[in-house]
């Protein structure tokens, strides 16, 4: 499945040659030779090839440029519509206009 950068909760950056990963949130600098993990922000419009590494930890690896272990965040719960007799076609209330 491709997801955002912004869809993801980094946890860790796994070394190119395999070794092990580096924890995300860890103090970062340029001297380092790895992508910046102090703020995973710059990756937000960043889409990633994500693929399942453990069901029961429901961790997953983002492979883009880099790749990284990862969970998937929380979707925000579908809006509720109040109108008493709301239309809803499809998952879109036609009262107010939104998707449900």
């Amino acid at each position: 499945m491709k997801k955002f950068g912004k869809e993801l909760e980094f946890i860790s950056w796994i070394k190119r040659d395999g070794s092990g990963t580096i924890a995300i949130g860890g103090e970062w600098n340029s001297d380092m030779h790895i992508p910046k993990i102090d703020d995973m922000s710059y990756s937000d419009e960043e889409v990633f090839d994500v693929s399942c590494l453990s069901a029961t930890e429901k961790t997953f690896i983002a492979s883009g440029f880099n790749s990284f272990v990862v969970k998937l965040k929380p979707e925000a719960p579908a809006p509720e519509c109040t109108h008493p007799f709301k239309k809803v076609v499809d998952r879109y209330c036609t009262e107010c206009k939104k998707d449900l």
